[in-house]
């Protein structure tokens, strides 16, 4: 069989157009593994990138396929950069395992004409950032007085044509280390899956990255984020976080906020008093996020936010002597402080529980108000002054029961924004024996119930400025106490009973007779010096109804 003059002619220049290919994509691997280096350290570190070394483990290039792919690439830092940088943030290390650029099309990108790619992935990449303490930088090198923060472009710029459809991160992880006048912070994100699609780049976006995110869909998880908040008093640390911008839905498994310190030394830590809060809930669902609203112009804007077995517990320790560092009677929720605007429609809780305890002086246990089976809603949250008004006020409508037994209603109406103690209050605690009261009652004030049964009650109250006033309806009967020591639980002898009782004594039944007309207390009460925050004065407002109705003065 003879073999034609032409293939004779084609196979030569298939090979040689195979080893011009071989060639070509060996000198263009090798370009970019010597030239990816120094661009990285460059995108990285700016005019100090000569302080990171850069490796590159391999390097492919397909352009039959229209590939790229960069395996194994790492970054490091001389450790002395690390206190002398002048950026406010500095890359310590990265790593990167796998870059694949999938749709990449060399002719147009080597004539100028644009960057057609299709799809980029990262696969485990791991970034490890400092932020030095506030004025920590080193000096602007002669010549020059530093550079700007703001990005000015020239007015002839084109941004090059792009057909990049897809971004993807997989396996992701940062930390974050930053140093504040409390010592090392930290911060962590773990298992990052981050996806972007329906990207679409043109001048405005280009220039705008920011605007180009917002536009496209995101889809983001991952397994674990744990941050350290500035005071260092609290960490925040969430688990299981899924969130899709098409829907608009955010879901997670848990999230919680944290003391970072036992009571005694945190209550130390504090330049004011202030309530210490252990809280943990989930899952939580958000719906109706406006994910376009919050990552253009940083406002989070909430239709709904479903929260199950929330578990908050708060605890005060009046017993602390604050003196001049006290700010009596000016508590409020702090929403006018949160930098970002906000609104959230409404809040639903699903089977949750809480605990309030409060250290009295003279006392060495706390004594406890607890709620559970607490449901109910929250509309209106937000720092809005348009939408948070006194007529507009948030409107919290819940039902909890006591000590796992008294059925609790309550409604609160309160205009988040005030900076005093605005609020109004309507609540109802249906039957119940008298005993499990002691629980507070007995820590804070040396009553022990030894018998009694609350057949109703009800409490209604406006606060203003600090000064509350309504009524409480209490039926009960059958009330028996004794007066104990509160450290030793036992009981104080008679000459003590009286002297705590004085002219004072307790009513058994409220109504004394059933043909008798009930007694009702007045609610009147002043903010005290020591009620500093809300849950104390809260609780003293109610306390100075009860007294009236149960106290024989």
């Amino acid at each position: 069989m003879r073999i034609s003059r032409k293939v004779w002619i084609a196979i030569p220049l298939i090979a040689l157009l195979g080893l011009l290919y071989f060639v070509v994509l060996t000198v263009a691997a090798g370009q970019i593994t010597r030239l990816l280096p120094g661009a990285v350290a460059e995108a990285i570190g700016g005019r100090d990138a000569d302080r990171y070394d850069v490796h590159v483990s391999d390097v492919d290039l397909s352009l039959l396929l229209n590939g790229l792919t960069v395996r194994d690439l790492t970054v490091s830092i001389d450790s002395s950069a690390v206190g002398a940088t002048v950026e406010p943030a500095l890359v310590q290390a990265a790593h990167l395992g796998s870059l694949r650029v999938a749709g990449l099309r060399i002719l147009p990108l080597l004539r100028g004409k644009g960057i057609y790619v299709s799809s980029i992935d990262l696969e485990g990449p791991t970034v490890s950032l400092y932020f030095p303490e506030q004025g920590e930088r080193s000096e602007i090198p002669e010549g020059g007085e530093g550079r700007s923060e703001v990005d000015v472009r020239p007015t002839e710029f084109r941004p090059p044509r792009t057909n990049l459809r897809r971004v993807r991160i997989q396996s992701g992880s940062i930390d974050l280390t930053r140093f504040t006048d409390r010592g090392m912070l930290t911060s962590l994100l773990r298992d990052l899956d981050l996806t972007l699609t329906e990207i679409e780049i043109d001048s405005v976006t280009f220039a705008n990255p920011v605007q180009a995110l917002a536009n496209s869909r995101v889809t983001i998880a991952f397994d674990t984020v744990y941050h350290v908040l500035d005071d260092s008093l609290y960490f925040v640390a969430a688990t299981d976080v899924r969130a899709d911008s098409r829907d608009s839905v955010v879901e997670i498994g848990s999230v919680g906020f944290t003391p970072t310190l036992e009571a005694a030394p945190f209550f130390g830590r504090l330049p004011k008093r202030a309530d210490r809060l252990n809280v943990r809930a989930g899952p939580i669902r958000i719906e109706g996020l406006d994910f376009a609203n919050y990552i253009r112009d940083e406002a989070v804007g909430v239709r709904l936010v479903r929260v199950d077995s929330l578990d908050l517990q708060v605890y005060s320790d009046i017993a602390l002597d604050w003196g001049p560092k006290a700010l009596p009677c000016r508590y409020h929720m702090g929403f006018a402080g949160i930098p970002i605007p906000f609104r959230i429609d409404t809040v639903r809780l699903v089977d949750g529980s809480i605990r309030y305890s409060e250290l009295a002086k003279g006392s060495e246990s706390p004594g406890q108000l607890e709620f559970d089976g607490v449901n109910g809603t929250v509309v209106n949250l937000t720092n809005d002054p348009e939408r948070m008004t006194a007529t507009t006020p948030a409107i919290a409508q819940l039902g909890a029961r006591l000590y796992g037994a008294g059925p609790v209603a309550a409604t609160i109406r309160y205009p988040l924004l005030s900076s005093t103690l605005d609020f109004d209050v309507e609540a109802s605690l249906g039957a119940m024996s008298l005993v499990p009261a002691n629980r507070f009652a007995t820590n804070v004030t040396g009553v022990e119930v030894k018998e009694g049964q609350l057949d109703s009650l009800w409490v209604g109250f406006e606060s203003r400025d600090g000064k509350a006033t309504g009524r409480i309806h209490m039926r009960y009967r059958d009330l028996d106490f004794r007066i104990i020591d509160r450290n030793t639980g036992k009981e104080m002898a008679w000459h003590s009973v009286l002297g705590f009782l004085g002219n004072v004594a307790l009513r058994s039944s409220n109504p004394g007779k059933p043909e008798d007309e009930p007694r009702d207390g007045r609610i009147d009460y002043t903010c005290a010096e020591d009620d500093i925050v809300f849950f104390e004065y809260l609780v003293g407002a109610m306390v100075s109804g009860i007294k009236r109705v149960v106290l024989i003065i």
